[in-house]
This record gives C-alpha cells, structure tokens and sequence, in this order.
C-alpha cells in the first residue's frame, strides 16, 4: 500500500509542468546585460526581468511625464519616475497618467 502510494506521488510530481520563471542563470545574464533587474517576483512564484528607466528620480506630478510611473510618499506632494517600469509584488502610492492619487498593492 505504501509503495504503491509513493509511485503515485513520484508519478504526479514528475508530471507537473516546469515553472517558466522559475530562477535562470542564463536568463539572468541576458536580462542584466541591458540594465534591467533580474527580481524575485511573488506574482508569478519565480523571476521576472523588470525594464529599467533613464528618468528615475526625476521629479514628477503624473505618470505621463515618467517612462515607469510617478512613485509618491504622500498625497499632494511631489512625485518621483520609478526606477522600473513594471511594478512588481508590493503596495505603491502614485499619481496616474490623469495626475490623480492611486494607492494599490498587487
């Protein structure tokens, strides 16, 4: 009965599909080798490789003047680019692309 129990676990485990994001030496170099992040990303239970930005910091009051999304501390004070333009697991206060207020956690 155990046997046969343990050859129905192995049987189930090998036939489960290969995770695509699972973590990837190769996919890491080939992600950083233009600047963007090889990130652990909670989304997709492995790693996703995050675009960087060139206007990261910048000073900003809506998500139209940023390549990413314009990050803030507060509501009504000065936002700045992202560093990044995919947002990944987290919560994030921002202004939109209408200059408007959003808080979210995905």
């Amino acid at each position: 009965m155990h046997r046969l129990f343990f050859i129905s676990c192995f049987a189930l485990v090998s036939c489960a599909p290969e995770n695509e994001f699972a973590f990837s030496e190769a996919d890491k170099i080939t992600c950083e080798a233009d600047g963007s992040r090889y990130v652990s990303d909670p989304l997709v239970n492995g790693y996703s490789c995050v675009e960087g930005t060139s206007d990261a910091g910048k000073m900003c009051l809506s998500a139209t003047e940023c390549e990413g999304w314009c990050g803030v501390t507060r509501e009504g004070a000065p936002g700045q680019c992202s560093a990044q333009k995919k947002m990944i697991f987290g919560c994030y206060d921002f202004y939109d692309s209408d200059g408007q207020y959003v808080s979210i956690c995905i």
